[in-house]
């Protein structure tokens, strides 16, 4: 078996620093992960990984929707239970409250819908009701403690803080926000 000549560097020898071996350990281990849950073909892999060990693997093409998962439905909690949320929705700062309701308050004046559920939810829309959501008290687990409560340090809530941080929140549902999220993944190398 030959070796393709680019594979192999003038004569100098080159060792995997421990944090490269481990990062290829990792690496070694989500594809066998991946073989026995079915997610990638067994037979295509180990011809990859053979012409990666043969030099002669082409420069892989940019993949345009890299960790990208299932598709998961967001339920809003119902009324009753938003009403408890440290975080509610107009609890924002006064431009990002404009922002949240413009596109409904547009709909609902040309009544073309009817209610806040029949409206399509922006990807800010549905950042701004998780991060209501997630602030609901739960008694049951953490004592009742929301992130808002870890964020802050304390339990007592002053509204500009709040206000603050949940407007922080929305913004990574805006583009811009989505776009920052998407290069934090990329770097940091986490799997979603």
């Amino acid at each position: 078996m030959k070796t393709a000549p680019h594979a192999v560097q003038d004569g100098t020898s080159q060792k995997l620093s421990d944090s490269e071996l481990g990062l290829l350990y990792r690496r070694v281990d989500e594809i066998r992960r991946r073989i026995n849950e079915g997610t990638l073909d067994k037979t295509q892999t180990l011809r990859a990984l053979q012409l990666v060990i043969e030099g002669k693997a082409r420069e892989p093409e940019p993949c345009q929707r890299r960790h990208r998962g299932e598709v998961l439905t967001f339920k809003r909690p119902p009324l009753h239970e938003r009403k408890k949320s440290l975080a509610p929705l107009r609890r924002r700062l006064p431009q990002w409250v404009n922002r949240l309701f413009y596109h409904y308050k547009s709909k609902l004046s040309s009544n073309r819908w009817s209610s806040w559920g029949d409206r399509k939810l922006h990807p800010e829309d549905i950042m701004a009701m998780m991060w209501e959501a997630e602030n609901i008290p739960c008694y049951a687990s953490n004592y009742g403690r929301v992130p808002l409560n870890t964020i802050l340090g304390s339990d007592t809530l002053l509204e500009r803080e709040v206000d603050i941080i949940s407007s922080t929140l929305q913004w990574l549902g805006t583009n811009v926000g989505n776009e920052f999220l998407v290069r934090y993944i990329r770097t940091a190398d986490l799997y979603v």
